[in-house]
């Protein structure tokens, strides 16, 4: 009998310590699973807030496009329309007035020297450098 205790005592205590290690694996697998479930939980609460806060812009954009629309269409109604016929002279007149003001325009938006006035151009591309001693 007791030959029989000290063969089935060490598989006992062996099953015993695999249950221990089951239990214990099992409980930090739940506590995991518990971690990510709660990070997904945030991750989709952050998505959401961010898909209704670009849905609100976009409509915020429709209604300040569609106030703009309304706005040039009532202006368009409002404006009065000229009673003197303008000859074809005055017309060129105020489209050679309209391309010069175009052409500075670009030519100041495609400058290099943007911020600086036209007349210092000429003066620091002429202006002698001085050699230093």
């Amino acid at each position: 009998m007791t030959v029989l205790v000290w063969i089935a005592l060490p598989v006992l205590i062996s099953v015993s310590s695999a249950l221990i290690a089951l239990f214990l694996m099992q409980h930090r697998l739940e506590v995991h699973l518990a971690r990510e479930r709660r990070s997904l939980a945030e991750a989709r609460a952050a998505l959401e807030a961010q898909k209704s806060a670009v849905e609100e812009l976009g409509r915020l954009r429709l209604l300040e496009a569609k106030a703009l629309i309304a706005e040039a269409a009532q202006k368009q109604r409002a404006e009065p329309q000229p009673l003197q016929r303008e000859t074809p002279a005055v017309k060129r007149e105020e489209a050679a007035a309209d391309a010069t003001e175009d052409l500075g325009a670009l030519a100041q938006a495609l400058s290099v020297f943007r911020g600086v006035a036209p007349e210092t151009h000429a003066h620091a591309a002429v202006a002698p450098r001085r050699r230093e001693s």
